[in-house]
């Protein structure tokens, strides 16, 4: 023990990107030699940034520099800004009883103003501590109950849920810590996705679309229609992940029938344009991949929306087909792709 440790001040600035929604509050951050990035949970046998990856893009390893022992922090910052998460910790300021990450050996000198916080994101809804010593000190600040682990309370215009430790100390599987996190994410937890939208219908025009495909080229509907060719149009979740290859390379060895019976293909994921490019260059695909971050052409197709994982509801891409006419009218969606046959679905 040593109880005259110098106290320690936070080493970051709270991340608090416009329009956040929802506000992480873990303890502190561990000391600088273990960190593998300069950025919230940066330790890298901490799962959180794999529970992310989990959750939103069916990949543990989403975030993960491949054959490197660090989180990628770029694509990490740009995921949060676009999602409305924001971080900080319920401390400011601690003394660290003993030379570990451990929270319990962690003496609060300053905690966190977490209503001044929150004055600083107003769209936040939802609040939540990761561990035992955060829900501790956020409960303490408002005056209510701690939830229990996977649970929540409400606290005026804010659901405070208490969300277990990504400490590889915790004893839980990360599957099952991804099936807790989830619920933060479906559309009765996270307001802003009360916006989707059901999905067209045989007949509707091609919804308006102005996104980037691969090259970082700007792609509008309207460059589908009055061509003189139908287009195919697929929706799936995530680049190199094996169903969404063998998708792909369905279109790809079919590419030449597909053109000769006067079809466009256009593949679509949240997937950056880089990630794009390397996708496609690796799998050698002809026709084009559109990037779409901010979900709103999933959305106005109807491909965004609730999915199982591991058992639990969650939001993500819909692996769904439109194919639209030469006027740009709806013929047909296939909602049950064969991945290996996609393809074959449409000759």
């Amino acid at each position: 023990m040593n109880p005259e440790s110098p106290a320690e001040r936070h080493p970051f600035e709270p991340f608090l990107p416009e329009g956040a929604r929802i506000l992480f509050l873990g303890s502190f951050p561990p000391q600088e030699h273990r960190w593998c990035m300069p950025f919230y949970y940066p330790n890298w046998i901490n799962d959180f940034w794999r529970i992310m990856g989990l959750i939103h893009f069916g990949d543990r390893n989403h975030f993960c520099l491949p054959g490197e022992k660090r989180f990628d922090e770029a694509a990490i910052l740009g995921f949060c800004t676009r999602e409305g998460l924001a971080f900080y910790d319920t401390a400011c300021e601690v003394r660290r009883l003993r030379d570990n990450a451990s929270d319990a050996f962690l003496e609060v000198v300053t905690p966190t103003d977490i209503p001044a916080l929150l004055a600083r994101i107003p769209w936040c809804h939802t609040l939540v501590s990761t561990g035992e010593k955060a829900s501790t000190l956020v409960a303490r600040t408002f005056g209510c109950p701690v939830p229990p682990v996977g649970g929540y309370v409400d606290i005026a215009s804010l659901r405070f849920w208490r969300m277990p430790s990504t400490s590889r100390a915790y004893p839980l599987p990360l599957e099952k810590k991804a099936a807790a996190y989830s619920k933060l994410f479906l559309p009765a937890a996270h307001q802003r996705y009360k916006t989707i939208t059901p999905m067209l219908k045989i007949g509707d025009p091609m919804p308006h679309f102005e996104v980037v495909d691969q090259d970082g080229q700007t792609v509008r509907s309207e460059d589908f229609i009055g061509r003189g060719r139908k287009t195919i149009i697929y929706f799936y979740p995530k680049d190199n992940t094996s169903g969404c290859t063998a998708e792909a390379c369905s279109f790809r060895d079919n590419y030449a029938a597909l053109t000769e019976a006067g079809y466009n293909v256009v593949g679509v994921s949240k997937d950056s344009a880089a990630s794009h490019s390397k996708f496609r260059a690796k799998f050698e695909l002809p026709f084009r991949l559109l990037s779409d971050p901010s979900t709103e052409m999933l959305q106005a197709f109807g491909a965004w929306g609730e999915k199982k994982m591991y058992g639990k509801a969650v939001l993500g891409t819909l692996r769904r087909t439109f194919i639209f006419s030469e006027d740009g009218l709806l013929e047909r969606i296939i909602e049950k792709v064969d991945t290996k046959n996609a393809a074959g679905q449409i000759l």
